[in-house]
């Protein structure tokens, strides 16, 4: 009788271990998931259109793009670089801003949630919230992102959120005298794109991909697809950088089968321990 018994309250404080088990388990489960960023992967509302044959490199845009974060946000630190124009042999000058791109990898490697997509499309950030990781420059596959070693802090384009809220184009696309960059609805500029390649004969680069899109001639393409210091124009869009930022993001739930494994050992063994050791 007694053996009956010892085995029902064996049987029962295993289906109570379990339970607590599988409680812990769901509640470690919904800690970690609510620590993953989530990133926007449906199309963006907003679209910035760039036509690389109108730079003249005056950099008026880079200038507005300081004055605006400085009015906004009240960042004036020297050296930081939210965008600039890159010139190359003398004759090609390459806007490079932030692609602000569809199910930003940035945002999804971001542990603090320091970096944010608006549901219409900016890739936006909290400097409060950055610890200084530097995850998201390293997963940033146009090298977007800058680092202030001195401010301990991240610089990007943010495609001048502010403004557009209150019905305004980024200060960029307003200052420009060429009219390099125009701003709109992503549909439109998308069309505007299209249209605007084939006059050209060019290509129209991140279509589906990117809030920022890029117009280049066949000439421009070519030389600046393979230079190091256009970093913004690529071959398509480098799609492994999602799978990456991806293991990235949910490698951080890989510790709790490991402490749920850990409790069962530890619980198992105490079990198999004679009394009193």
């Amino acid at each position: 009788m007694s053996e009956k018994i010892h085995s029902l309250l064996e049987s029962f404080t295993r289906r109570r271990f379990l339970q607590h088990s599988a409680a812990t388990g769901a509640a470690l489960f919904l800690i970690g998931a609510a620590d993953v960023p989530p990133a926007v992967a449906q199309k963006p509302k907003y679209s910035i259109l760039v036509d690389v044959s109108k730079c003249t490199a005056c950099m008026r845009c880079a200038a507005a793009c300081e004055a605006y974060h400085k009015e906004y946000f009240g960042w004036s630190a020297e050296g930081a670089v939210y965008t600039k124009v890159s010139v190359i042999d003398n004759s090609f000058s390459v806007p490079q801003l932030c692609l602000h791109c569809v199910d930003a990898p940035c945002a999804k490697a971001c542990i603090t949630h320091a970096i944010t997509q608006l549901d219409y499309g900016p890739v936006t950030y909290d400097t409060d919230k950055c610890t200084g990781c530097l995850f998201c420059v390293s997963q940033c596959p146009f090298q977007s992102i800058t680092y202030h070693p001195n401010e301990k802090r991240i610089y990007k384009c943010d495609m001048c959120y502010k403004r557009i809220e209150k019905g305004m184009e980024p200060n960029c696309v307003r200052v420009c005298p060429r009219k390099t960059r125009s701003f709109g609805l992503y549909d439109d500029k998308v069309a505007e794109g299209v249209n605007l390649a084939k006059q050209k004969n060019g290509v129209l680069l991140y279509p589906g991909d990117a809030s920022t899109l890029y117009v280049l001639t066949p000439k421009q393409f070519e030389r600046l697809v393979n230079s190091a210091d256009a970093t913004v124009i690529k071959n398509g869009y480098p799609a492994d950088s999602r799978w990456v930022t991806d293991v990235l993001k949910y490698s951080r739930l890989a510790w709790i089968p490991v402490a749920l494994g850990a409790v069962f050992y530890v619980t198992k063994w105490t079990k198999g321990q004679p009394k009193g050791a």
